[in-house]
């Protein structure tokens, strides 16, 4: 699994790893708590890693938007 730096605009938040698929599967470390989007943060790791995929979820492009097939990188 590869490992990530989840970014508030230039602040780094967290580092973490994610699947294949694009889900965090883990919590590795954290940069900044005051700058997560409001109500994400918690000191428990896998609690993190759990509301962070339910926020990571809601912000992604998804699939079938129209003219994605336009960029193949997120296809």
């Amino acid at each position: 699994m590869d490992k990530y730096i989840i970014m508030n605009k230039n602040i780094p938040l967290v580092k973490t790893t994610m699947s294949a698929a694009g889900y965090i599967t883990e919590v590795l470390q954290i940069y900044n708590p005051e700058a997560f989007p409001v109500g994400i943060f918690t000191d428990d790791f896998n609690k993190l890693a759990d509301k962070l995929n339910q926020w990571w979820r809601s912000r992604i492009i998804p699939a079938s938007r129209d003219g994605i097939a336009l960029y193949p990188a997120f296809v």
